[in-house]
């Protein structure tokens, strides 16, 4: 009798081993296909918010050229958007990506040298030659620079400028940009004259 509750419990003992190995194996992969999966998530929101700042940034250019007014859907998950200064506008998520993805800065658009003037805002960029904004990111930020352009043949500037009409920023949800001209400032803060359009910018 007692060599068959032995053989019973040494069944059981067994079968609980295996169990618990399951259990290891099983954990040990649902956590790793989680992280596997947060950061797949995460690469392509990062890409998502990529494409909006490119329309974004080609919405604003509409917006200078033809003295007009535009409106840009943005839907946020996490994270924030906000007018950084009067050149720029960032959003930043809320936890740095994976360092795969993690970004010292990269021009996405504009000029990508590092000594150009996407990168030194004190370095002037030059005129049918730059494009008037870069399209920025560095760690967690993706942002949308408008720099200053020279015309090399009359010295004089050219750049563009947001002023908050409302809003002037917004967390997670669904939010329209609404771009409208306002008025072109004239100042003699560069070698010649500069002209500056401000672009009235509501986040709502």
């Amino acid at each position: 009798m007692s060599m068959i509750n032995k053989k019973a419990q040494s069944n059981i003992t067994g079968f609980l081993i295996i169990t618990l190995i399951i259990i290891v194996v099983v954990s040990g992969t649902f956590f790793w296909a989680k992280e596997f999966l947060d950061d797949s998530n995460q690469v392509n929101e990062i890409s998502r918010i990529e494409n909006r700042m490119i329309e974004l940034d080609k919405a604003i250019r509409e917006v200078a050229n033809e003295q007009s007014q535009r409106s840009v859907n943005f839907d946020i998950d996490e994270g924030y958007l906000f007018i950084d200064n009067n050149h720029t506008i960032t959003f930043t998520f809320e936890r740095n990506p994976p360092d795969a993805f993690l970004s010292k800065g990269t021009a996405i658009l504009g000029n990508a040298s590092i000594n150009g003037s996407c990168f030194n805002y004190t370095i002037l960029g030059t005129l049918g030659e730059e494009r008037s904004s870069c399209v920025m990111k560095k760690g967690r930020d993706i942002s949308v620079n408008y720099i200053m352009l020279n015309d090399t043949l009359t010295n004089k500037c050219y750049s563009v400028q947001f002023k908050p009409s409302g809003n002037a920023a917004a967390g997670k949800g669904s939010h329209k940009v609404l771009l409208t001209y306002s008025h072109t400032n004239t100042t003699n803060d560069c070698i010649n004259t500069s002209y500056i359009q401000v672009i009235n910018v509501d986040i709502s």
